[in-house]
């Protein structure tokens, strides 16, 4: 085992719902990925992101998510993009519907009860759900308002359809179309507002950090989704590498579950420089050869 020898400090990185360790020896800081542009490397593997300056030097980025085959921070990105764009679309063609049953003469069969859209069934199970909402969030409370707001405008897009049939059953199809024009330009503008401003919190939320780790003369940008705790651990907290445990070659141990915290895996900073020092030097020789 790497590092374990002795009570050490140790980082705990969280990628997705999974937990990582690196010991703090090896770090040298702790910086944002917005704002830095990246340099790809021709011919590299997926998990090499590319080089980035950084106080003069070029940096390059290891992708920890991709190395350890988790997928991407951008591949969960998009599909939370594309999820919210779905549940947009589902209740721009909702009002529609309702509008073409009321010109058609015949019954609006979609379900007017807001917990009961794809929408309303995720919406209730996000937000009735602490760790989750933390997790989508990132704990950010511009994000949680935004989402918070969604819930009135839903509640009453829904509601209106009861108006409209009831209208109708009237014979007042002429004020039934009224309320839903006047539904689709303030309800469902208002709604279409917080889809368009929670997906801009997202992107702008869902940016890696990077962990700027250095050994034995090598350095690296580890790509992670958040720092959660820097912990005190002795060498007894830690258990060989499972022999049926995936991407082994960058787990130089594990600290096992207990009640408080999940399973941790602890990172081989040297085996993780290597592998970039190896891509790098491979890439550089290849770009010789091309010139």
């Amino acid at each position: 085992m790497e590092d374990h020898n002795e009570l050490g400090c140790w980082l705990t990185l969280k990628m997705g719902e999974q937990h990582f360790m690196i010991s703090v020896d090896h770090v040298v800081e702790l910086t944002k990925m917005r704002g830095h542009p990246i340099a790809e490397l021709p011919g590299s593997p997926p998990s090499i992101l590319g080089t980035m300056r950084l106080r003069d030097q070029l940096l390059p980025l290891i992708d920890l998510r991709i190395a350890l085959g988790l997928r991407s921070m951008a591949e969960e990105t998009q599909e939370v993009i594309d999820l919210l764009n779905a549940r947009e679309a589902d209740h721009v063609n909702w009002l529609n519907e309702l509008e073409a049953s009321v010109r058609e003469e015949r019954e609006f069969t979609l379900t007017t009860n807001p917990h009961a859209c794809k929408f309303g069934r995720w919406y209730d199970d996000l937000m009735g759900d602490s760790a989750k909402l933390d997790m989508f969030t990132n704990r950010n409370l511009s994000l949680r308002a935004v989402l918070e707001e969604f819930r009135t405008p839903h509640e009453q897009i829904h509601s209106v359809a009861n108006e409209v049939t009831l209208l109708t059953k009237e014979g007042k199809v002429a004020e039934g179309l009224r309320r839903i024009e006047e539904t689709r330009e303030t309800v469902l503008g208002a709604m279409i507002r917080l889809f368009a401003r929670a997906k801009e919190l997202v992107s702008q939320l869902r940016q890696p950090l990077v962990v700027v780790v250095e050994r034995d003369g090598g350095r690296a940008g580890l790509l992670i989704d958040e720092v959660d705790a820097i912990r005190r651990m002795g060498p007894e907290a830690f258990d060989p590498v499972p022999g049926d445990m995936e991407h082994s070659d960058f787990i130089s141990a594990v600290c096992a579950r207990d009640e408080e915290h999940p399973l941790r895996v602890v990172l081989s900073v040297s085996s993780l420089l290597e592998r970039v020092a190896g891509v790098v030097e491979s890439c550089a020789s290849e770009s010789a050869e091309a010139a």
